[in-house]
């Protein structure tokens, strides 16, 4: 949960000094990692942080392809589905997978088109997250819990 923390505040850092987004996001960002602490769990590393960490990642790879101004956008989709992982916890397990999952595709897609400039290629490379989704709505389905 510390290291959580860690990397959101540079993570925060980096978003006021370096890539000058406007305060929604800031907001925004601080609501999704202060109830991402709140709902960490028991376990180490839940698919939700790894979600954050999965951003943290992104935006370094836009600053050194010097794209900085989409990292908003990755900010807010990722941060839903961050949201979107703890809520599968709390109710609709499935529905709040799927979603999530699918905001992932979304930003691999966004990522692909940025990198290839072809939205197919953005397509198909997305598509390797459905089977990752198909898998986890079947251990939500299993799930005793």
């Amino acid at each position: 949960m510390i290291f959580a923390g860690v990397l959101a505040a540079a993570f925060f850092y980096f978003m006021v000094a370096i890539a000058g987004v406007g305060w929604p996001v800031y907001l925004f960002f601080a609501i999704v990692v202060g109830i991402t602490l709140v709902f960490h769990g028991k376990r180490h590393f839940r698919t939700e942080q790894i979600t954050l960490i999965f951003l943290y990642l992104i935006s370094l790879l836009l600053w050194s392809k010097d794209a900085l101004p989409l990292v908003p956008q990755f900010v807010y989709i990722l941060g839903g589905a961050t949201l979107s992982f703890i809520l599968s916890d709390l109710f609709f397990k499935v529905f709040f997978k799927i979603l999530s999952w699918t905001l992932v595709g979304i930003t691999i897609a966004l990522l692909m088109y940025e990198r290839f400039g072809s939205l197919l290629v953005a397509i198909l490379v997305a598509m390797i997250v459905i089977p990752i989704a198909l898998r986890d709505r079947e251990h939500v389905r299993h799930d005793k819990n």
